[in-house]
């Protein structure tokens, strides 16, 4: 077996870390060798940890896989019992995520300079995938790993406020670990029995998570559609980056990233098929953004989309600052829809 220590460098980037290897270090590697990437310590300064990379597999019912690891190297005293959380992932150069791995590491102690146990993940992506120039992994000549390491840090003296916290903890974590069990579905194509077709990319889901998130992806699954027979759909009218965001809700009931740019194709999404939870979360981020310039596109859009609640708390904010917002050149849209600009009319009015 042949080690190749400290290859690449390791960055970070919003607490979490990119692995960047040389295309070179890949070849003339053999079963059961690996590269490893240096040091790095995460959330927890006395932590320090290395990723391993088995470019030919951990063993040989790994061989025609990627294997990947990771192990402590050792920490700045003893402690207690820990918990650490481990997500993996190889993203292509369109930062898009091609495999990914997550799991916890449980109740260790750890001592200064002796590495803990070595947790891999045996078959982590197939070779095939990585070396197939379709999915641009390898294109500027390197590999990229993006991966993220959170450690629950342990307390020396334990008292009713601290269990109290390590319980809300262990919840967390629970939580984080079901996400994570769920991106990893999200993530593993060899058992999808859809795809959708969006603007030239394709997108490989499970049809039971689908169905039961969906009330229009069950129906359409149920009825004898060209989708049912062929397991194919075609998405005409959204972007694949919201799609993507969409699917990922579906799996994991999250959103990475939901800001303001996004935050209207989003919703429009989440209404054209019926996920009503995700439908909230982006009405809640147009009120968290409202502001001047804001305010009549986010009426507009509370208004088509029947969220009343939303649609209330605008018409307050435009009250409030009406005498600003009536000179924006968007107020002049209200004109076109009758009913809102009389609501907005009238609260004015009565504000008065």
């Amino acid at each position: 077996m042949t080690v190749t220590p400290d290859v690449g460098r390791v960055k970070t980037i919003k607490q979490t870390y990119k692995w960047e290897i040389s295309r070179c270090f890949l070849v003339n590697m053999s079963v059961g060798d690996y590269l490893e990437s240096v040091e790095f310590s995460t959330n927890s300064k006395n932590y320090k940890w290395k990723i391993c990379l088995y470019p030919k597999g951990y063993n040989e019912i790994s061989k025609d896989y990627y294997s990947i690891g990771i192990y402590n190297c050792g920490i700045m005293r003893r402690t207690r019992a820990v918990t650490a959380i481990v997500s993996l992932s190889i993203i292509n150069q369109n930062d898009e995520k091609i495999a990914l791995c997550s799991f916890v590491i449980e109740n260790e102690f750890w001592y200064r300079n002796y590495p803990s146990y070595h947790h891999v993940c045996k078959k982590f992506v197939k070779q095939s995938i990585i070396m197939d120039e379709a999915n641009k992994i390898l294109t500027n000549g390197q590999l990229i790993i993006k991966f993220k390491v959170d450690v629950d840090s342990p307390q020396r003296e334990p008292n009713q406020n601290m269990k109290r916290k390590s319980d809300q903890t262990d919840v967390n974590l629970q939580q984080l670990l079901k996400i994570r069990k769920l991106e990893n579905l999200m993530n593993d194509k060899e058992y999808c029995d859809i795809s959708f077709l969006v603007d030239g990319k394709t997108f490989k889901a499970h049809k039971c998570i689908l169905a039961k998130e969906s009330p229009v992806f069950d129906a359409m699954f149920k009825i004898d559609m060209k989708e049912k027979l062929l397991n194919e759909v075609i998405i005409e009218d959204i972007r694949p980056d919201i799609f993507e965001k969409l699917l990922r809700y579906m799996y994991v009931g999250e959103v990475e990233d939901i800001h303001q740019a996004i935050t209207v194709e989003l919703l429009v999404a989440a209404d054209k098929y019926a996920i009503d939870e995700l439908k909230l979360k982006c009405g809640q981020t147009l009120i968290d953004n409202l502001s001047i310039d804001t305010a009549v596109e986010s009426l507009m859009i509370t208004d088509r989309y029947n969220m009343r609640s939303f649609k209330a708390t605008v018409i307050q904010f435009i009250t409030s600052h009406s005498t600003d917002i009536v000179i924006t050149p968007n107020f002049k849209l209200l004109t076109a829809i009758p009913h809102v600009l009389y609501e907005v009319c009238l609260a004015v009015g009565m504000k008065k």
